[in-house]
């Protein structure tokens, strides 16, 4: 599987664990808060959490957030 650019520029490869942001991040997301609701939330700006959910989904090797999302709950990240 090639290198994603965000996984190129911050050093980050698939299986790496997610960080405690990143896990907020998901959890957020997945009870339906929008990106701009999660960096509210998250005191993060919206690029922030963009940048976030590009590294996390690298890590989880995942398509899109949707399927971070889905990966999330079958590992038990998101309860």
């Amino acid at each position: 599987m090639a290198m994603t650019t965000a996984q190129k520029n911050s050093g980050v490869r698939p299986g790496d664990p997610l960080t405690r942001r990143q896990l907020q991040i998901l959890r957020w997301y997945a009870r339906g808060d929008t990106k701009a609701e999660v960096a509210v939330r998250v005191g993060i700006s919206r690029h922030t959490v963009d940048w976030e959910i590009r590294l996390m989904s690298a890590k989880l090797r995942a398509v899109n957030t949707t399927n971070a999302v889905y990966i999330g709950f079958k590992k038990g990240l998101i309860k």
